[in-house]
């Protein structure tokens, strides 16, 4: 997926919690995306430099973009190339789980706006 929404959504999750929860006055916004920014590439180059060791059959690597579009599909893929039965039970607790969701739009500023004013 690309990192930059993951990021963006990061930051504003962050602050929300950190103003709801946090002891001690919020970080500002640049300094959070710079700690999640860094957080993100090292998690990255760990996993690049793990996935190098796991054995064939444990991984598989899935385009966000590709889930969206074909979610059982994709979890197909998914199953057959860790190895693992696909049932019809389990596919219909997907499709329920998708239906349950079907509607669902991320955030976007103008909604988190929206949402905050009184």
């Amino acid at each position: 997926r690309d990192p930059d929404p993951v990021i963006r959504s990061n930051v504003a999750m962050g602050l929300r919690m950190h103003g709801q929860y946090g002891l001690e006055p919020s970080p500002e916004p640049d300094v959070v995306r710079a700690r999640l920014e860094a957080e993100y590439a090292d998690s990255e180059e760990r996993y690049l430099r793990a996935k190098e060791f796991l054995p064939a059959g444990s991984i598989t690597e899935v385009r966000f973009e590709d889930l969206r579009a074909d979610p059982i599909g994709t979890l197909r893929a998914i199953y057959r190339d860790l190895e693992l039965p696909w049932s019809t039970q389990a596919e219909g607790r997907f499709r329920v789980y998708l239906e349950s969701v079907r509607d669902y739009t991320p955030a976007t500023k103008e909604t988190r706006d929206t949402a905050a004013r009184p």
